[in-house]
């Protein structure tokens, strides 16, 4: 044993304990590095876009007017020949798109 108490390693006089020591606090710096440079880089997942670019990206998702228009008319047929034209109207009120989850029927539909 070397005289701090350690296992001395053959003639270096340092102790496996502090090269240990040594090694873990400057991997674990390392990585706290690493984990810094990858999160100053703005994500994707939670940048804003522009209203014009949403919308552009919705119509490229769904096709919100032409998609939208053939989702209503499908479901309007169906329900056609079960329901008043009331509760058909209710019906398509409450609709919403798979796609992105906007309201098939607007205001002014």
């Amino acid at each position: 044993m070397s005289a701090d108490g350690g296992i001395g390693v053959s003639g270096s006089g340092v102790s496996v304990a502090h090269a240990r020591r040594w090694f873990l606090e400057h991997v674990s710096c390392l990585a706290l590095g690493g984990v810094l440079v990858v999160a100053a880089r703005p994500v994707a997942a939670f940048q804003t876009m522009p209203e014009g670019d949403y919308s552009a990206l919705v119509e490229k998702a769904c096709g919100a007017t032409a998609d939208h228009a053939r989702q209503l008319e499908q479901t309007r047929d169906r329900l056609d020949t079960t329901l008043t034209r009331e509760q058909v109207q209710t019906a398509l009120q409450a609709l919403r798109c798979p796609v992105c989850g906007c309201p098939l029927v607007g205001d002014g539909d």
